[in-house]
């Protein structure tokens, strides 16, 4: 459950809409690992944590940002700018297996079926400002990717930077592969003989362009978290 602070030190409260503003972290449920007393909880504020959370904001998606809803203690997806718990890891939405559904009864008394379930959320309080229209120049499935990747959100210079990164990677082993396979014909071509050796350069040359292309990923991966 999301948990906010409350007037009284060192005591919590399920978290929602309205105490939000004291937004702490998620329970942990590996509270075992801690010499806890009777009435005493963990609470996470950061990593990587299974958190409860529904679709009252609308069906949930990988990037996602999670906040506190009127629902006490479950999380929902936000489009406004907010304070939010973090990001969500996984999906939920009616085919989610093992979500539970519930009825919700909204202020104008219509009724609302949401499914509400426990998925990874990428865990950090922090106040989340929605781009204007005008500076989304990132289409929103690209973003959300690299927000779920970085585990915030991601900024335009990492994710340029990144991207020309894994290019660069990607077109060298590109060339390397090229000129490994044009060298190993013509070579095999004018001696048959050393046909088993040119095979094994040609399979070290591919061994190296994999290492290239998976040197670039990780390097890309490290500059969206630290951008």
């Amino acid at each position: 459950m999301l948990m906010s602070l409350t007037a009284n030190s060192g005591v919590i409260e399920p978290a929602s809409d309205k105490n939000a503003s004291f937004l702490l972290g998620v329970i942990s449920a590996n509270d075992t690992a801690f010499d806890l007393q009777p009435g005493q909880v963990s609470v996470a504020t950061d990593g990587v944590i299974n958190t409860l959370v529904s679709t009252l904001g609308g069906d949930i998606r990988v990037g996602d940002r999670i906040a506190p809803s009127s629902l006490a203690g479950i999380g929902a997806k936000v489009k406004t700018s907010a304070l939010i718990i973090g990001i969500a890891q996984a999906s939920l939405d009616a085919k989610t297996s093992g979500a539970d559904s519930s009825n919700v009864t909204d202020t104008a008394g219509g009724k609302h079926k949401v499914y509400i379930a426990r998925i990874p959320l990428v865990v950090r309080v922090a106040y989340y400002t929605v781009p204007s229209p005008a500076a989304r120049s990132i289409p929103d499935t690209l973003q959300a990717t690299a927000d779920a990747l970085a585990g915030k959100h991601a900024s335009v210079l990492g994710l340029v930077l990144s991207f020309l990164l894994m290019l660069t990677g990607i077109i060298w082993a590109g060339i390397l592969i090229n000129g490994a396979i044009r060298g190993g014909i013509a070579a095999i071509a004018r001696q048959p003989l050393s046909k088993a050796f040119i095979r094994r350069t040609m399979w070290k040359s591919f061994g190296v362009s994999i290492i290239i292309v998976v040197v670039g990923s990780i390097g890309a991966l490290v500059l969206l978290r630290i951008l």
